[in-house]
């Protein structure tokens, strides 16, 4: 859980458990409806269900609401990546690059390792095209694409993680973020994974 002065968050996640039940209730002044089916399908792709809240009537900006949000959720994978770590070990990293039949135009890397990292890297264009995708877009959902970028800073911050996203250029912002945030969960899973030969060493 995590409360600040005009916020409340909390999450409650597992392994293998079917379904993210997600309920975000902010003033009239945030639209933040979008968020939900984000995160549902960040959590199908790592293999985690359970519940997400979060309240804050009187909060006038949404970045904040993705941005808690996000370092709550990363604050409970770091509590299931450690207590999988000393139970029987993990991977530590895992990557979206194997996660389907074809590399996905977007690909998510994460690397678990006590410290926050977040870097997204064009491929095939420049960085200064990227920016206008990150920043300044609103999503057909009202959700701003700003406020996506702080919730994986968010989660990389909570987490405690290296969070490296690989951007082909696409057109269509929603399918983008749609498949960064699908790309995460697929990056989790395989950094969730077992593996006893890492057992205690991150």
């Amino acid at each position: 859980a995590r409360t600040t002065a005009e916020t409340r968050c909390e999450v409650d996640i597992a392994l293998g458990k079917p379904g993210l039940d997600c309920r975000i209730e902010t003033s009239e002044a945030v639209d933040s409806e979008g968020l939900g089916p984000l995160l549902q399908a960040l959590a199908d792709h790592a293999g985690i269900g359970g519940s997400v809240r979060f309240s804050a009537l009187e909060l006038s900006s949404s970045h904040v609401v993705a941005e808690d949000i996000g370092m709550t959720l990363g604050a409970a994978l770091k509590v299931l990546a450690i207590e999988r770590m000393n139970a029987h070990g993990i991977e530590g990293a895992g990557s979206s690059l194997l996660a389907g039949r074809h590399p996905r135009p977007i690909r998510v890397g994460i690397s678990f390792e006590g410290r926050k990292f977040l870097k997204f890297v064009p491929i095939g264009w420049d960085y200064a095209d990227l920016r206008g995708q990150l920043i300044g877009r609103t999503l057909r959902s009202g959700l701003f694409s700003e406020d996506l970028d702080d919730f994986l800073d968010g989660l990389a911050g909570g987490m405690a993680c290296s969070i490296v996203v690989h951007w082909e250029r696409l057109q269509d912002p929603d399918l983008a973020w749609r498949l960064v945030f699908e790309g995460t969960g697929a990056a989790l899973a395989g950094l969730l994974q077992r593996n006893a030969t890492r057992h205690g060493l991150i």
